[in-house]
């Protein structure tokens, strides 16, 4: 993938899926951001507790899920479990907090681009990019361009580009 590859195509990029219509960072955000005519999506990336990559934007899961607390302080047995689509209406009570893998799998079942927003907690900065890229990187197709990684954080970036030289950043 060239470092000079234009970041994205189209002009509309779903963040965290289609947020408005259904639970945002699931599975079912993603399918229904492309029913919409979506192009690309944008999701989040977080750690849990024992180190496994999930798709949800905050740090605590209390907003988009029935649990309680930070995201790293729960293992991902514990985090699929809850319940990640009965906070926007009852019509979804149900879905999971969905893994890295399984959102990446969608995203090129349903010929998606994504943008992959590394979210590190405080201190994990390095980590979180040390776990997601190489799965990045093993599942990402080579020849697809559609793919970008993103980052508040400074340090994931630096990390990110060491670990797959040709990602788009």
């Amino acid at each position: 993938m060239p470092k000079s590859a234009p970041l994205v195509r189209s002009s509309l990029i779903a963040h965290r899926g289609a947020k408005a219509y259904v639970p945002e960072n699931t599975l079912l955000a993603l399918e229904k951001a492309a029913e919409c005519g979506a192009k690309w999506v944008e999701i989040d990336v977080k750690l849990t507790r024992d180190g496994q990559p999930v798709v949800i934007h905050d740090d605590m899961l209390d907003r988009t899920t029935n649990g309680r607390g930070a995201v790293v302080l729960h293992d991902l047995d514990a985090i699929r479990k809850l319940d990640a689509g009965g906070w926007f209406a009852a019509e979804f009570t149900g879905l999971q907090v969905p893994t890295f893998e399984e959102i990446v799998a969608c995203a090129l079942r349903l010929d998606l681009g994504l943008q992959v927003e590394l979210k590190p907690t405080i201190g994990d900065d390095v980590e979180t990019a040390e776990v997601v890229m190489p799965i990045l990187k093993n599942l990402w197709p080579a020849d697809n361009d559609q793919l970008f990684v993103s980052s508040f954080s400074v340090r994931s970036l630096t990390a990110a580009r060491r670990l797959w030289a040709d990602v788009p950043l």
